[in-house]
């Protein structure tokens, strides 16, 4: 007797339904995944609003793997690079209120030094 494929019917939806429809992922096109993390790392560095296209192309990228029109190994880099990207918005913010308020304080203090030496009329009022 010979073995034939078609001899075991092993199916995931159960007896007399076919398995789900799930296209290839395309070989040609392996994803955005490199592009999206060099994306994240530039975010990273000092570039919030490519933190933010980190994050969104990320979460598109992830819904691409799932929809299995991607290879499903570029996930963990895309994770990676949209949790990277997450924290370079984050980072790029708090530095931004730092320096904001710097700068205020810094100025604050010049003027105040200012009116100090020049006197309490130097500023136009009388």
């Amino acid at each position: 007797m010979r073995w034939r494929s078609d001899d075991l019917d092993i199916r995931l939806g159960g007896p007399g339904k076919p398995p789900p429809a799930r296209k290839p992922p395309e070989m040609s096109r392996r994803g955005n995944s490199r592009a999206i993390l060099v994306t994240a790392i530039i975010g990273l560095i000092g570039c919030p609003f490519m933190g933010l296209v980190a994050w969104a192309w990320g979460r598109r990228e992830l819904a691409r793997i799932q929809g299995g029109v991607v290879d499903p190994v570029q996930e963990g880099r895309v994770r990676a690079a949209m949790i990277i990207g997450i924290v370079g918005v984050i980072y790029n913010a708090i530095m931004m209120l730092l320096l904001g308020s710097a700068l205020a304080f810094g100025l604050r203090t010049l003027y105040d030094a200012m009116n100090s030496v020049l006197g309490p009329g130097a500023h136009g009022s009388p």
